[in-house]
């Protein structure tokens, strides 16, 4: 007999919803019927969507470093809590990834705390790139760079993950070409943001408002087509290929398309808050929404739908960061730039995505692909993840369309707050079940800490996952 039976939803296969009945078995999905099932235990569906559950690939959780912003159960409790079944760690924690051995240790840390599926992408360096091969072998889901410098105060965060100029870029996309994962970059040229940023004058008394003001100037999207564009150049010479993360700009996106018609492989993700938000709110919001790259404008924002419908985006995340108001606050650093802090959006991410999806195509379909199988693929996990068909995880959020409102007082981030406090959803999630085992039910997270389990790269030797030898 099927161990869960999930019985009378609209079950969401290949692009479309259908009314399909679930069995699971050993943690997968085991049939997919027209008839209801019977096991021994049965989900009443009716009524509800089933979705293949989430996949983050861009989440910033800081344990055991900095335990206080967020750990991996409170992050993997928040994620769980909206619809989110797998998460992809990016490289900026102590522990970090930038070596076999920091990989694996920081994967056995996490893994007795993980309440859902969770990987490890690597940093990867202008330092390290020698060892690209070795680090994907181990099982890291896909490798990072920054084409930015380190935040002061977290060169050990950055370690091994910035690329310093073109020539940087060039090593490392030789070695990652046959690395056998993924390539994400971020795209951010921050000499291009202090050039900008010099022609104001800071001190640490400015007012909050001219503190938006020179934020948004100086990051301007230059900033961001620069090493966009080098990027591609290096792509180009190379025939590697890259994913690059939070694109944020309509311009970006033209980019991306034309090098794409040249054949380079390139795709982009969209973060949750450039999705969502636009310059005019950042302005309302003061330093609460300081971001890195910074939020454009509403042309920006639905050039990033219109390009989710295509090639270009072919991935949505939500780039969670959890931060106390007083972190974000604190304004300056020194007297010369300002803190950028972030948005704990890995919880509220599915709600908002297929409510604006929803009021911007009409339909929830284009959310749900470039939150499950869209990530999937890109990342080399499909169909195991991001799908419901049978023999994938039975990774499943069982939707409820309803008018409801996001409640900060209710998260599970050691945020506690969200700019999208009081936003009005569409949608809320009901349950959330992580390889067969309900981890999520109204409200509550019913299931401790070391249920979720490493999802290994597609680059994994043979070797190591035959003998199950994952300690570097």
């Amino acid at each position: 007999m099927l161990d869960k039976a999930i019985n009378g939803g609209r079950v969401f296969i290949s692009g479309r919803f259908l009314p399909l009945h679930i069995g699971i078995s050993d943690g997968r999905i085991a049939v997919l019927s027209r008839d209801p099932l019977e096991a021994q235990k049965t989900v009443d569906a009716r009524g509800r969507y089933v979705l293949p559950g989430a996949i983050d690939a861009h989440v910033h959780f800081r344990a055991p470093a900095h335990p206080e912003k967020e750990d991996f159960v409170s992050g993997t409790s928040a994620a769980v809590s909206g619809g989110v079944t797998t998460v992809f760690e990016m490289p900026l924690a102590d522990v970090g990834t930038s070596t076999v051995e920091r990989l694996v240790r920081r994967r056995n840390i996490l893994s007795s705390e993980a309440i859902c599926d969770f990987s490890l992408i690597a940093g990867i360096g202008g330092s390290n790139y020698e060892s690209a091969e070795e680090i994907a072998a181990a099982g890291a889901i896909a490798f990072k760079t920054f084409t930015r410098p380190a935040f002061p105060g977290r060169e050990t965060n950055f370690d091994g993950c910035l690329a310093a100029d073109e020539l940087d870029l060039i090593r490392i996309a030789r070695k990652v070409k046959g690395a056998g994962i993924i390539w994400s970059i971020h795209a951010e040229n921050h000499e291009i943001v202090d050039e900008l940023a010099a022609d104001f004058d800071f001190h640490a008394d400015l007012p909050e408002q001219e503190v938006v003001n020179v934020h948004l100037a100086s990051k301007d999207e230059l900033s961001e087509l620069d090493p966009l564009s080098r990027i591609i150049h290096v792509l180009r010479y190379t025939g590697a290929a890259a994913h690059i993360v939070h694109v944020t700009s309509e311009r970006a996106i033209a980019l991306i398309r034309s090098a794409q018609a040249e054949g380079i492989d390139i795709t982009g993700e969209a973060s949750l808050p450039n999705l969502m938000l636009v310059d005019e709110e950042v302005r309302r919001l003061g330093r609460l929404g300081l971001l890195s790259p910074a939020i454009r404008t509403e042309t920006d924002r639905k050039s990033l739908w219109e390009a989710a419908g295509e090639s270009e985006i072919v991935t949505f995340a939500s780039d969670h960061a959890s931060y106390s108001k007083v972190d974000v606050s604190r304004g300056w650093n020194g007297a010369e730039k300002p803190e950028v802090g972030g948005i704990a959006g890995v919880e509220h991410m599915v709600p908002l995505l297929l409510t604006e999806s929803r009021r911007l195509t009409g339909g929830i379909e284009l959310a749900v692909t470039r939150l499950t199988e869209g990530v999937a693929r890109r990342y080399g996990v499909w169909p195991r993840k991001g799908s419901l068909l049978p023999g994938a995880d039975a990774d499943i959020a069982l939707i409820s369309e309803t008018d409801t409102r996001i409640d900060e007082t209710a998260m599970k981030s050691k945020a506690a707050w969200t700019v999208f406090h009081d936003r009005a959803v569409d949608y809320r999630v009901d349950e959330t079940i992580v390889r067969g085992r309900t981890v999520y039910r109204d409200g509550e997270v019913v299931q401790s800490k070391g249920w979720g389990k490493y999802v290994n790269g597609p680059a994994l030797s043979a070797e190591r996952a035959a003998t199950g030898k994952l300690d570097g």
